[in-house]
């Protein structure tokens, strides 16, 4: 629950700074705010104009090509658009799943089978050298690993050689007890 409360905090707090510094009103801001991310998720301008500003055709008509003008509108469009990393990903699942579609279709002949199962690999390896280089990050040995790896292969050596370390840090002769 905290985390989503964050992300909202932020959202908020960056929300206000387009509003800051540009220094719109609360009331014009919150319509820009909705005809922003109405255009960004792909309307037109006229209908987010009349859902945004609750007027008639001809009016948004006239009006939603200067507002969508305005660089403030702008800033709102970019914040709401999604990165082109995000679109390719996506494009990328809708390939995969459009081929496997068509391997898995009993209707097909091999053939198609094969085409598809060759235009896939590109996409397929891409995906498997990501989630290689994810694996590689999360398994990298840090420095207090390879300390911890030195003072365990030194207790051992000291313990195959019949000594140990007392409570002073001195190393002292022992005897091998069964």
């Amino acid at each position: 629950m905290a985390e989503v409360k964050a992300i909202v905090e932020v959202e908020e707090s960056e929300l206000d700074g387009i509003k800051f510094h540009f220094g719109i009103k609360d009331e014009m801001f919150a319509k820009g705010v909705k005809f922003a991310s109405l255009v960004a998720e792909g309307s037109n301008r006229t209908q987010a104009m009349m859902d945004s500003w609750d007027i008639d055709k001809a009016s948004a008509r006239s009006k939603a090509g200067e507002f969508f003008r305005r660089k403030w509108i702008q800033e709102l469009i970019r914040y709401f658009k999604p990165d082109e990393e995000t679109l390719y990903i996506g494009e990328i699942e809708s390939i995969i799943k459009t081929g496997m579609e068509m391997i898995k279709d009993p209707r097909r002949d091999d053939r198609v089978k094969i085409e598809a199962m060759k235009a896939l690999q590109p996409y397929i390896k891409v995906a498997v050298t990501k989630q290689e280089s994810e694996i590689t990050v999360k398994h990298e040995i840090s420095a207090g690993d390879v300390k911890m790896t030195k003072m365990t292969d030194a207790i051992a050596q000291l313990t195959n050689s019949g000594k140990m370390i007392d409570e002073t840090g001195s190393v002292i002769d022992v005897e091998f007890v069964q």
